[in-house]
């Protein structure tokens, strides 16, 4: 035994069994596994050694031809190699779990069975089981309808044709369930792996309701927005359409204007002319009025001839009320108190019917 690598003191014929050892404890727990080996038992037990580490110890009993005990066989392994390897393979299982534990997705491993193997802890929540429960449940118990009662026959067809439609395909829409069966929008991917020489699966999988319902918001808010652009293009055309109408209407208000501008300058030229040519014959009525009116004339012819005079100058003041007419639309007619006297006026338009009335008797 190489004393450097394992803590014995060189052996050497009649060496005793007990003086092996440089730890006293050591050499307690050793004689008092070597008794048990001298009785019969195959003892195994390990040691510590600040050079080697680990020792692993086997004593196996050694019996004479009469079944009688002659000592046992003392085998010692130096564990640092193994050691290492295991702390090299319990420090990557570590460093797995805290990845796992602290992923923000659910992650769960199954089986060729269909039973789940591990669950991280955002499985465990998403699905609302207690830690550890989710080990041994079915998968397809995390399912929604159609998929759980479809998921048995899916798992009967991959074994058979290696084939299956959602295995290590991107992420996909699917309806889960909680341990309480209410419904859940998750997206979920699959892949496959051989681990240990055996086929499993591993699901990937997030709540997705947020998101699903933030779409459905956002596409409500689009179609509330197109609705309200369509809205709005169809006010902007009624709007045109006003506009264009507004115009129309406008264009017709200028010619009906312009129409009656010129309507206005033909009654104005009109009245002009009217009152002009009636003031011609008028004149010379008037003055053969007033040429009679200096004749020596009998007192009813006389009275005829006033009358005609009268009426004379009643028409040349009509005409000229006339042509006053336009200057009240111009704004420009001005009116005149002058003291008149009602008995003459009065008179007046009796005399003008006076005639008339004779001749009918009234």
């Amino acid at each position: 035994i190489d004393s450097e690598q394992i803590p014995c003191r060189p052996i050497a014929p009649g060496t005793s069994f007990a003086d092996l050892f440089h730890d006293s404890a050591d050499n307690r727990l050793a004689c008092a596994e070597a008794r048990r080996a001298l009785d019969g038992e195959v003892r195994s037990f390990d040691l510590r050694s600040d050079v080697a580490g680990r020792i692993a110890v086997t004593l196996s009993p050694r019996f004479a031809e009469q079944g009688l005990s002659r000592g046992f066989f003392l085998a010692l392994r130096d564990m640092r190699e193994s050691d290492a390897a295991r702390a090299e393979i319990d420090a990557a299982a570590d460093q797995l779990t805290a990845i796992l534990d602290n992923a923000a997705d659910a992650i769960v491993l199954i089986g060729e069975t269909g039973l789940i193997e591990s669950a991280n802890k955002a499985a465990e929540s998403l699905f609302g089981w207690d830690e550890g429960e989710l080990i041994g449940q079915p998968v397809a118990r995390l399912m929604g309808e159609p998929y759980r009662s479809l998921h048995q026959s899916y798992m009967d067809r991959y074994r058979l044709t290696g084939r299956s439609g959602i295995l290590n395909i991107g992420p996909r829409l699917l309806p889960g369930v909680t341990r309480d069966g209410a419904p859940i929008a998750i997206e979920l991917s699959i892949g496959e792996a051989r681990i240990g020489g055996l086929t499993k699966f591993i699901g990937v999988c997030r709540d997705i309701g947020d998101r699903l319902a933030r779409d459905e918001a956002l596409r409500q808010a689009n179609a509330d927005l197109r609705a309200n652009v369509a809205a709005l293009q169809d006010a902007q055309d009624d709007l045109k359409r006003q506009q264009e109408q507004s115009l129309k209407l406008a264009q017709a208000a200028d010619e009906a204007r312009q129409a009656a501008e010129r309507a206005h300058a033909a009654k104005s030229r009109l009245l002009a002319t009217v009152s002009h040519e009636l003031r011609t014959p008028l004149n010379g009525v008037l003055a053969v009025a007033d040429l009679l009116a200096t004749k020596d004339l009998a007192d009813e012819s006389r009275e005829l001839v006033e009358i005609v005079r009268a009426s004379g100058r009643d028409l040349v003041d009509l005409v000229s009320d006339i042509l006053d007419l336009s200057k009240i639309e111009a704004g420009a007619m001005r009116i005149e108190a002058e003291p008149f006297s009602p008995r003459d006026l009065a008179a007046s338009a009796a005399a003008v019917w006076s005639l008339a009335a004779k001749a009918k008797g009234l």
